[in-house]
């Protein structure tokens, strides 16, 4: 019997555990050696009995929620665990094929050609004829993950309480809004009083000079301009705005990658030398989300409230910026403010990680001609994708988090040039010209 549910007064069935596969790795011949024997008619096949996996399998482990369409239809919010695991295996290629010059009949081997076929290099390679498929490899740690998981859990907890405006901070930092708006025109004077001019235009001009003002510009229109184009276009956002309770979702996010390659040459258990690389990836990437029913009011919009109260006296900490570059202590501050005016519903967290390792065979020695030639080099490449999505219906509470590989993600964007920029004029600052 089904537990009793006290709001609809009907039998209330609890989600059961489901796991299904869809595709199929299949085997295929990866080792047969066959000899042409000049001093005997015929040839000769030997069977390693050894087989790659090629395919592609997908494994899902879920939760069956009985009466979902009725109970979703009336407004019931329904979250369950989730697993899914997508393997991708492909194979080509073929190992040595080889002509031994010994002349000699006393051997089956000697004087003979000898065609190691099908992809053998890998498992001669790890030296295991049991391994069937490129085994990919973990690069991203499992405490990068873990500090990943709570920044972008918290980036979703601080855009509940996000507003359209910050009104509190635009007002305590308005003399230096005013004095931003006039240092342009100071910036632009200095500058060309600086510029000395010849009867052919400019003369002279010193490279600092030109560097700190495109430097004093660069950062004006980053931490200056642009945000107060953003308070700008938030009032008017809120003014606009519709106050009715509405279901509102919020994000967060982090994303993690790191690539490794292996180079090497094998000596043992094949006829010839050969060198092979292994190109490693693994890519994770976090989502959190939070549902809420949300009641926002106008001057929760603009910023005035807890929420905001809490941000402002880290937004007055000069360069408090680049620290949240490093560890989420803005984020932190504007998540815990309590939800007065917001139901929390529902709340997720998402990692999906997608591992890659390709095995190619980049060349091979010179064997002594006296013994063998080689007729044809291997050309094998085997490769393996592992695709896991795995879905929690939870969220991490708020917490202070240094930022995994923050020095990595600021290089890659404009952050980069930021930190150029603001070092050149503190510089200018502790070094005056």
């Amino acid at each position: 019997m089904g537990i009793v549910d006290d709001l609809h007064g009907s039998a209330y069935k609890p989600p059961r555990p489901r796991f299904r596969t869809r595709g199929l790795l299949t085997d295929i011949n990866a080792g047969n050696i066959t000899v042409d024997q000049t001093c005997s008619s015929g040839t000769v096949t030997t069977d390693y009995g050894v087989a790659a996996k090629i395919g592609e399998l997908t494994s899902t482990w879920d939760m069956v929620t009985p009466d979902y369409a009725r109970r979703s239809a009336r407004g019931e919010i329904i979250s369950n665990p989730f697993k899914t695991v997508k393997e991708f295996h492909t194979t080509t290629g073929n190992f040595f094929q080889v002509r031994y010059t010994v002349p000699t009949c006393t051997s089956p081997v000697k004087n003979a050609t000898v065609d190691f076929f099908g992809p053998q290099a890998y498992w001669r390679l790890v030296d295991d004829v049991n391994v069937k498929t490129v085994k990919v490899s973990n690069l991203v740690s499992d405490s990068d993950i873990k500090s990943a998981t709570a920044v972008a859990g918290t980036q979703a907890w601080d855009k509940s309480n996000s507003h359209d405006a910050d009104v509190l901070i635009d007002i305590a930092e308005f003399g230096k809004t005013l004095k931003m708006l006039r240092d342009p025109i100071q910036l632009s004077s200095t500058f060309l009083k600086k510029i000395q001019l010849g009867k052919r235009g400019i003369k002279s001009l010193s490279p600092q000079d030109a560097i700190a003002y495109a430097n004093g510009l660069w950062l004006q229109y980053r931490y200056g301009i642009r945000p107060l184009v953003s308070s700008v276009n938030g009032v008017v956002k809120a003014l606009l705005k519709s106050y009715k309770p509405r279901r509102q979702t919020y994000r967060g996010s982090f994303r993690l990658k790191s690539v490794s390659q292996v180079t090497s040459t094998l000596y043992a258990g094949t006829v010839v030398p050969f060198d092979y690389g292994i190109d490693y990836s693994d890519e994770v990437s976090i989502r959190t989300g939070l549902l809420l029913e949300d009641h926002v009011t106008f001057t929760q919009s603009l910023g005035v409230d807890t929420s905001g109260l809490l941000a402002l006296p880290w937004e007055l900490v000069p360069f408090s910026f680049v620290a949240d570059w490093f560890v989420n202590v803005g984020t932190f501050l504007g998540s815990v403010a309590p939800f007065l005016t917001k139901t929390p519903l529902s709340s997720w967290t998402t990692m999906k990680r997608v591992q890659t390792a390709v095995f190619t065979v980049l060349g091979h020695a010179t064997p002594d001609p006296a013994v063998m030639t080689v007729l044809r080099s291997p050309d094998e490449t085997r490769s393996a994708v592992i695709e896991t999505i795995t879905r929690q219906p939870r969220l991490l509470v708020p917490s202070l988090t240094w930022k995994p590989r923050a020095i990595e993600s600021i290089s890659k964007d404009l952050r980069l040039v930021d930190s150029f920029a603001l070092l050149h004029q503190q510089f200018l600052k502790v070094f005056k010209p």
